[in-house]
């Protein structure tokens, strides 16, 4: 008799706690950043709170008998309603990641003028995850929504196509879209591909995503759900860690610092006064005597710094 509840069991808590470790080193090196701009953490956070849902409904619904042969000691029920709210987690998971990653992405190009498509990204990820959840929550007619065996429901298969080839578009949307903005941009070329390659570790959620397609034939009327469903619900979690690892990656300290929005980089890393071929910097005294520098983007326009201020009521600006 086929027994994978156990893996399942192993796989979903290591998985949870890769994901775990991941966003706490992330939180702990880059607290100053993420005190100073709230909305990227709150959205890495709450990926990270629904992970975990997601995973401990999957080992529950194991306890269950998710990845056993049906017999007595088989709670159908039970396994269906831990993965119906796991599903929904799922769902949310994938939206928080994602916007997370547009969200730390708008953050870095304020100062630059192109965050118009940024918002538009934003929106139709929204749209996308709202859909997706009221789709999920409602695949089959109420009060028993979760009973995919026997109640009355929509063709399930072809919703988790849908999701999964979408989330397979969307995450290639996520890399093109930073790297034809950041091969835009005045930097030197290692910079430049050092910037894309950490968005483009979203390519491996497009590897997991492709590898859940082939198993969705655990969604057929047909096939007993204990039994077949158990690769399709690894391949979830597997999704989920990689969507929070990716959505981790861009705060690495050699991204940071290659990105030349400067306002990540702290005053006293380059030189003062100093003005590089690709942007530029302004220090002296502050108003209050301590010191600080202002970091700019070249970008074939006047660039006019607001609101710092040196001794004597001077302002700071450059002209490209």
């Amino acid at each position: 008799m086929d027994n994978h509840s156990g893996a399942i069991k192993i796989a979903s808590w290591f998985l949870l706690l890769t994901s775990i470790s991941v966003v706490t080193v992330c939180s702990l090196t880059r607290w100053r950043l993420f005190r100073e701009n709230l909305l990227p953490f709150a959205l890495l956070l709450s990926t990270l709170i629904s992970s975990i849902i997601s995973g401990a409904c999957i080992s529950l619904s194991a306890t269950h008998g998710l990845g056993t042969s049906l017999s007595p000691s088989t709670s159908l029920p039970g396994i269906q309603k831990a993965l119906y709210i796991s599903d929904l987690f799922y769902i949310l998971t994938l939206g928080f990641g994602k916007l997370a990653v547009v969200a730390f992405f708008h953050m870095l190009l304020s100062g630059t003028g192109q965050i118009q498509i940024t918002i538009l990204v934003q929106g139709f990820l929204i749209l996308w995850t709202a859909s997706m959840f009221i789709a999920a929550s409602l695949q089959c007619r109420p009060p028993e929504v979760w009973d995919l065996v026997s109640g009355r429901c929509i063709h399930t298969r072809s919703l988790w196509t849908y999701s999964s080839t979408s989330n397979i578009l969307i995450e290639t949307l996520l890399i093109l879209v930073p790297s034809i903005i950041i091969f835009r941009l005045h930097m030197p070329l290692r910079k430049r591909v050092l910037v894309v390659a950490c968005f483009s570790f979203r390519a491996l959620d497009i590897l997991v995503s492709s590898i859940q397609l082939h198993y969705l034939h655990a969604f057929d009327s047909q096939t007993p759900v204990p039994v077949d469903l158990w690769p399709w619900v690894i391949c979830s979690q597997v999704l989920q860690t990689t969507t929070i690892v990716s959505a981790c990656v861009p705060y690495l300290r050699e991204f940071l610092e290659a990105f030349p929005s400067g306002m990540l980089r702290p005053a006293g890393e380059a030189g003062s006064g100093g003005t590089g071929g690709n942007g530029g910097s302004a220090s002296g005294e502050g108003v209050k005597g301590g010191r600080y520098q202002v970091y700019f983007l070249r970008q074939g326009r006047d660039v006019e710094l607001e609101g710092w201020e040196g001794r004597g009521g001077m302002s700071l600006f450059s002209r490209d």
